[in-house]
C-alpha cells in the first residue's frame, strides 16, 4: 500500500502530508472493522435478528452461540435488562436460515461449568419469523437443579436411618 501511495506521488506530486493522512484514514478504517471482527460482529454480513425474553439468563453473555441441532447458525449480540426484571437478548442469525414463527428459542448448558448457549427448537409452522420477533422462549434446568429433588429425599433417607440406626444402637448396648 504504501508503496502503491509513493509510487503515485511521484506522478501525481503529492506532498507527505498527503501520504501520512491517507494512511492514518486507511489505519483508522481496518482498526474499526478489525475492533467489530474481533467483537463478533460481521459487517459484511446479512443477518437476521430476533429477540427472546428470559427470567434468569444464569451463563449466557454476549456473543454466546445459537445453536440448531449443535449446529452454529447465530450469534447472542445483546442482553438487556427490562424494567419488569426479565432480561431482553437480541439474537442475530444468518439470513440462510428461515425460522419458523413457533420456534422456541432454549436456553441451554453447553458443558459442566455451567456455559451456555441458545438453542433453536424449530416449530412446524409454515409461516416464518421476522427479523425483529420475539421468538418463544424455555430454560433448562442445569445439571444442580436436575439433582436438587433426589439430593433432598436422600437427605430424609439418611436421617431416617440415623434414627434407625442409634435406636438399634441403643437396644443391642446395654
Amino acid at each position: 500500500l504504501l508503496t502503491a501511495i509513493t509510487t503515485m506521488s511521484r506522478k501525481l506530486k503529492i506532498t507527505n502530508e498527503t501520504k501520512v493522512g491517507i494512511l492514518t484514514i486507511v489505519t483508522i478504517v481496518i482498526l474499526i472493522i478489525g475492533y467489530n471482527f474481533l467483537k463478533g460482529n460481521d459487517i459484511f454480513s446479512n443477518e437476521d435478528v430476533y429477540y427472546a425474553k428470559y427470567d434468569r439468563v444464569n451463563g449466557l453473555a454476549v456473543s454466546k452461540p445459537v445453536l440448531i441441532n449443535g449446529f452454529p447458525i447465530g450469534r447472542v449480540s445483546k442482553l438487556t435488562l427490562l424494567p419488569n426484571g426479565q432480561i431482553l437478548s437480541q439474537i442475530k442469525v444468518r439470513h440462510d436460515y428461515p425460522i419458523p414463527q413457533n420456534t422456541m428459542a432454549r436456553l441451554e448448558s453447553t458443558d459442566l461449568l455451567g456455559g451456555k448457549a441458545i438453542v433453536l427448537l424449530l416449530g412446524n409452522n409454515a409461516l416464518l419469523a421476522k427479523s425483529g420477533d420475539t421468538l418463544n422462549t424455555n430454560i433448562q434446568k442445569n445439571m444442580l437443579e436436575q439433582t436438587e429433588p433426589l439430593q433432598q429425599k436422600a437427605e430424609q433417607i439418611i436421617s431416617r436411618l440415623d434414627s434407625v440406626l442409634a435406636s438399634l444402637n441403643n437396644t443391642l448396648n446395654p
